[in-house]
């Protein structure tokens, strides 16, 4: 690889140990928040391969999005990094099998809260 193009959100994470990734590397920023961003940026670079992280972007559908359009990336499918990134999705994926575990609920209404602690013992995290 003749040059390589790190693009990040946070300037924090230009900097590894005593070295700075940007001796190595062009740094470009890019909103991470924003798949349309990503998008741009990798069509104004053209990079050969994506190694795509953190969280977000793989939420995002980045990886999704690049494999579409043929270019090569490396990371999870917006599916997949579901399963990294949540803890609801699993579990609630684990109360649909006859997988043996402690009970869960998510409720993010007080009233769904109202609904879901009948069903609990204390005590209650």
């Amino acid at each position: 690889m003749e040059a390589a193009a790190i693009a990040t959100g946070d300037e924090n994470l230009l900097r590894a140990g005593q070295r700075s990734i940007a001796d190595d590397a062009e740094c470009v920023a890019v909103d991470v928040k924003s798949l349309d961003s990503m998008v741009a940026l990798a069509n104004q670079i053209q990079p050969d391969l994506t190694v795509v992280g953190p969280e977000l972007p793989l939420l995002l559908g980045v990886v999704d999005e690049f494999k579409r359009r043929g270019w090569r990336a490396f990371g999870p499918t917006r599916a997949a990094a579901q399963l990294e990134t949540s803890k609801v999705l699993p579990r609630n994926s684990y109360n649909a099998t006859t997988f043996r575990r402690r009970i869960m609920r998510s409720a993010t209404l007080p009233t769904r809260l109202r609904e879901a602690l009948p069903h609990f013992h204390t005590p209650i995290v």
